[in-house]
């Protein structure tokens, strides 16, 4: 005998037996859990549903939660892995009359969690949709009272279907701000190590660097700056360089001339004007010889820890593709407008991971990789072909 399947009208209670249950669970993830969520039918007042609470966990650490699993037994559940979806822990309780299922993601699975959401908000704020799937699996019940699979697979194409409105709609519906917030949140789970691609071990040599990276790749000015300081290991040396000897060294870079004129002016200012040491002040380093803004606001945030939001071709491409900016191209128009979005303690390390996830994912001269776009629910897709 298999799960017998019965839909009744909402019932107040379910959302009683959802915080009971929220607390249990609370206390067998302890720290590991990040948040919670009552999800699936029984969490949109209104509708029609099978009389069991599905529970949404989220958690750091899925391994540390496999861990967990004899505390799970213990408390009435069977602990089931996957059981079909990548990256899930399924949990259910209740044999063939079963009352709880939780379905654990870890933070970093945010589409997974985002598209759960999505679908109960969407339920909850759209009643002829709500009413038009109480009706579906009302009908599915009767039909098929003793066949759980042939009641799922009756409401697969409504659920597919409603659940593409439902991510769109949620969207479409967040503020600059919100969207913003989700997109931060999004990356940092899935680049939490996320740093300045740019090698250096002292401030003055990641002003050197950013003048280098004007049109080159970091990775090659990693390479070239080596052979840099192994000639000119500090401000004062390479303050009384020549000019050629230095766009010798720095000509693979590119634009080895301008490069080399505005290194060497630059760290003549830093030894006369600052004592060798690089200032601390947006405006006093925007002063120096070849530093503009992005650079300003790199060396702001990664040197000296404060807010900074670094508007390079990375950063101004995906944030209009995202949505966060509406066609503005011009560096400073970018990152003006992104002040007024995104919350200052995130602006160095959003856009840090914003270079990553260009890099690898939302690429520029190819088709991005939207199918393993870790926002892709969240993105606009402005000018991308489908």
């Amino acid at each position: 005998m298999g799960q017998r399947v019965r839909v009744t009208e909402y019932d107040p209670r379910w959302r009683l037996d959802y915080e009971k249950e929220k607390e249990l669970i609370a206390g067998i993830l302890g720290e590991e859990m990040v948040s919670i969520h009552h999800i699936g039918s029984t969490a949109v007042e209104g509708l029609k549903a099978k009389p069991v609470i599905d529970i949404l966990p989220v958690v750091r650490d899925l391994e540390a939660v496999d861990a967990l699993n004899r505390r799970f037994e213990a408390a009435g559940y069977e602990c089931m892995g996957e059981f079909g979806i990548k990256g899930r822990r399924y949990y259910r309780k209740g044999g063939e009359e079963r009352t709880h299922q939780i379905h654990i993601f870890a933070a970093a699975n945010g589409k997974e969690i985002r598209r759960h959401l999505a679908f109960r908000d969407y339920l909850r704020s759209h009643p002829k949709v709500r009413r038009e799937y109480g009706a579906l699996k009302e009908a599915l019940a009767a039909a098929h009272p003793d066949d759980i699979g042939a009641y799922c697979d009756g409401k697969e194409a409504f659920v597919k279907e409603t659940e593409q409105k439902a991510i769109r709609w949620r969207r479409e519906s967040l503020s600059k701000e919100e969207l913003a917030a989700a997109v931060i949140d999004a990356l940092r789970w899935e680049y939490p190590g996320a740093a300045c691609t740019l090698d250096y071990n002292q401030a003055w040599k990641l002003l050197v660097s950013v003048r280098l990276a004007a049109q080159c790749t970091d990775a090659r000015v990693n390479v070239v700056v080596e052979d840099l300081y192994a000639r000119f290991p500090d401000v004062h040396s390479l303050a009384c360089a020549d000019v050629d000897e230095i766009e010798k060294i720095v000509k693979p870079c590119g634009l080895g001339h301008s490069k080399a004129r505005d290194i060497s002016a630059c760290m003549k200012v830093l030894e006369s004007q600052y004592g060798g040491r690089v200032p601390d002040d947006f405006d006093e380093l925007l002063k120096l010889p070849g530093v503009g803004r992005k650079s300003a606001n790199l060396i702001m945030g990664d040197v000296f820890g404060k807010p900074a939001i670094v508007t390079d071709t990375h950063c101004i491409r995906l944030v209009n593709r995202m949505g966060l900016v509406d066609g503005i191209k011009e560096p400073k128009k970018v990152e003006m407008a992104l002040w007024k979005i995104v919350p200052p303690e995130e602006g160095s390390d959003f856009c840090h991971r914003l270079v990553y996830h260009g890099r690898d994912v939302c690429t520029a001269r190819t088709k991005p990789y939207c199918d393993r776009c870790c926002v892709s629910d969240l993105c606009a897709k402005n000018g991308v072909q489908e």
